[in-house]
């Protein structure tokens, strides 16, 4: 198990990389580096860290984070 701010770093690290799809996808993502959770701590998270969902160039909607603000 890890700590909620190692998985938010985590999660942060995931969004500046680029890297798209739906919550649960992110969750994949996510165990891959270790962090296992669930699709309703990545909600919480993506809330924490001031992400927004936008339609991207390709028509797609991304989890985007419009500023680089401090972890709480």
């Amino acid at each position: 198990m890890t700590s909620t701010h190692a998985r938010r770093q985590a999660l942060r690290a995931l969004l500046e990389r680029g890297v798209r799809g739906t919550q649960a996808q992110l969750c994949e993502e996510l165990a891959r580096l270790g962090h296992e959770t669930t699709q309703s701590t990545i909600s919480r998270d993506l809330r924490v860290l001031g992400a927004t969902r936008i339609v991207d160039a390709e028509g797609v909607w991304v989890h985007h984070l419009p500023q680089r603000a401090a972890l709480p």
